[in-house]
This record gives structure tokens, C-alpha cells and sequence, in this order.
């Protein structure tokens, strides 16, 4: 959870570019064969789209995401903590209903 801004490219609102950043983020990870852990860490998520005015007040599009999240603890058997440097990074589209 984190702060986000929005920002709208033209005076219609249909084209816009968005930036997330999560302070806190959480993901479980169990390698083939092994034993589950926590990952804590923190992510970033920029976005730009096109959304057009569907009806009064509802926009509809898509836009492009860029994800990252990095995670620096690991957590072992709920009892065991190590400084890991894991990251992942996703590229995908997404369909946005906006009202």
C-alpha cells in the first residue's frame, strides 16, 4: 500500500499515465521440492493508457503496466529471517473500467 498519481495527457481525459509505489509488499514463494517462505519488500507499478468516454461519466480502455517488485527479507518456518535480493518485473496489458 502506497501513494499513487494520476495524470490525464489531454483536456478529454482519454490518455493517462499513472505511478504506484508500495512501501509494503508481500509475496509467498515454494521452490519445486522445497519448503514455503515469506518475501517482504516494496514494489513500483507505472502505467499508460487510453481510456475514452463510453457513457456520462464512464471511461473504457486499456493500458500498459509495468510491475516491479523488489523484496530484501525472507522468512523461513515463521521463525527464521534473511536478507535475500530477489526482484521480479512484468510487462502486461490491462482493460480499465473508470466512472
Amino acid at each position: 500500500m502506497g501513494p499513487k498519481i494520476m495524470y490525464y495527457l489531454d483536456k478529454e481525459r482519454t490518455w493517462v499515465v499513472g505511478f504506484t509505489y508500495n512501501l509494503i509488499t508481500k509475496a509467498s514463494y515454494t521452490p519445486a521440492g522445497g519448503t514455503s517462505s515469506d518475501l517482504r519488500g516494496s514494489s513500483m507499478r507505472a502505467e499508460v493508457g487510453y481510456l475514452p468516454m463510453m457513457w456520462e461519466n464512464v471511461m473504457m480502455g486499456a493500458k500498459l503496466v509495468y510491475y516491479k517488485a523488489t523484496f530484501k527479507e525472507e522468512v523461513t518456518n515463521t521463525t527464521t529471517l534473511t536478507q535475500v535480493s530477489n526482484s521480479r518485473t512484468v510487462i502486461y496489458p490491462a482493460f480499465s473500467v473508470t466512472f
